[in-house]
């Protein structure tokens, strides 16, 4: 019982230390950005046939820019926070904002 115990208490901590790591080296907040845009266009544009484009840090905004097509147009949308970007900040295509 008690090696149980410990195992799952190391594995916590190398989870827990490789998440700190992942956020630091802007792969973690690049995947989860891309995840909630791909969520977001999912819900919000279903019908419209949009495929992920790409995914980038926008240095001058402080945020990542994620970027969909579909045959006639481009959606580019602005995800935040920055260490956990899964909320979009700027829709162009939603005008109630």
């Amino acid at each position: 019982m008690m090696k149980r115990k410990n195992k799952l208490l190391l594995l916590a901590a190398f989870v827990f230390v490789l998440t700190i790591a992942g956020i630091q080296s802007k792969l973690m907040p690049k995947t989860l950005a891309s995840i909630a845009a791909a969520i977001y266009v999912k819900t919000h544009y279903g019908g419209q046939n949009y495929s992920f484009a790409g995914v980038e840090y926008e240095s001058h905004f402080g945020q990542y820019i994620v970027s969909f097509k579909n045959r006639s147009e481009r959606l580019h949308l602005m995800m935040y926070p920055n260490a956990m970007p899964v909320l979009v900040q700027y829709d162009p295509h939603d005008t109630s904002r």
